[in-house]
């Protein structure tokens, strides 16, 4: 594909009442610019476009410049992938209302990695973060890519966890991916380490597209499509995650849930699914083994521990698992001033790593 062709796509794209489904209707009656520029709203409306959708593919076409969508692209270091291209994710291309553009940074993984999306609520509890940072941790030694949506909560735990086990992650936004539109400073830093390690951040919106709420379960569609398995790790009654795992199972993938207490709001959600039958996942061996992957036996070669005998107190505490800062002091006989002012020197020398929710971990 040209890039003239593939700017079109983009600008097709960029028209907010064209979701992937009415895309390819507008395409078949206008292959080329020049075809779109001479659409009328009336002949819209004769190829079964409702009057309101018409006028504002004709009035929003008349704004949009093909060639200044594709230079925002490039100034941002944003790659446009389009259904035709032979590096657009198989698994996604399969999904009936799959974007026809999939915009990128970073590199997408290759196709023989076997990817699982690890989702959940975002007010997580401190179970939620031990739980997501242990799966995790297992799936990514079993050479797991992990998709998710960075957004606070499991999201951004899981790919903090992916991060600290050395794997690759990719992460699915609902807006555009300029960092303007990104937002939060945390989480553009989180996203720069995900395309600095490896991983790749994606979209089907275009630069400048600033975060809609119904944005977000056109992204979870994308994040289950990009998917061979669904995890959702911790999710109340009414979590957009229950939304990604519905999804999931109308795509025929995996689905699996976490359980979790029956007195915890947070874990209504991830219970519910259990009962109606999604696997119950409590290690990585329960999902691994639906698709014949094999879990490493961890050959770990420890890490020197700090020179401080107090440092290094701590840091034991992590070498297996993540842990809360009230376990820490309570293992370590230490006190809280104690425990909280060598986390910080220690996170900002790089020996741990800060998980949220009061919980650390050793880094790589």
């Amino acid at each position: 594909m040209e890039e003239t062709e593939r700017a079109y796509w983009v600008m097709l794209t960029a028209l907010e009442v064209v979701g992937a489904r009415r895309f390819g209707r507008l395409l078949a009656l206008a292959p080329t610019l020049e075809d779109f520029r001479a659409l009328s709203a009336s002949t819209l409306v004769a190829n079964r476009f409702n009057e309101k959708v018409a006028s504002s593919i004709v009035e929003q076409g008349k704004k949009l410049n093909p060639e200044q969508l594709w230079q925002q692209l490039e100034s941002n270091g944003v790659k446009a992938i389009t259904k035709l291209d032979s590096n657009y994710p198989e698994l996604l291309a399969n999904i009936p209302d799959a974007p026809p553009v999939l915009f990128v940074r970073g590199m997408l993984p290759s196709k023989m990695i076997l990817p699982l999306a690890v989702v959940g609520c975002r007010k997580l509890t401190e179970y939620g973060v031990c739980v997501t940072t242990n799966l995790v941790t297992e799936l990514v030694r079993a050479g797991v890519v992990v998709v998710s949506g960075a957004a606070y909560g499991v999201d951004h735990v899981a790919a903090e966890a992916v991060l600290a086990a050395g794997g690759v992650t990719v992460a699915v936004l609902g807006t555009g991916l300029d960092w303007q539109s990104v937002g939060a400073y945390s989480k553009r830093q989180l996203l720069e380490e995900i395309v600095e390690y490896g991983g790749a951040v994606v979209s089907e919106f275009v630069c400048g597209t600033a975060g809609q709420p119904f944005h977000f379960p056109l992204r979870n569609r994308i994040i289950a499509g990009l998917s061979r398995g669904v995890i959702v790790t911790e999710a109340g009654e009414h979590s957009g995650a229950l939304i990604t795992a519905r999804l999931a199972l109308d795509y025929n993938r995996d689905v699996g849930a976490v359980p979790g207490s029956i007195t915890s709001p947070q874990s209504v959600g991830c219970n519910q699914l259990i009962a109606q039958g999604a696997r119950i996942i409590t290690a990585a061996a329960d999902v691994l083994d639906q698709f014949s992957v094999a879990v490493p036996v961890a050959t770990v070669v420890p890490l020197p521990l700090p020179t401080d005998p107090i440092a290094a107190k701590i840091v034991q505490c992590l070498d297996n698992n993540s842990c809360v800062v009230d376990e820490i002091i309570l293992r370590t006989g230490l006190d809280s001033a104690t425990v909280n002012a060598n986390l910080l020197r220690l996170e900002l020398d790089g020996v741990v790593r800060n998980l949220g929710g009061r919980h650390y971990s050793r880094s790589k």
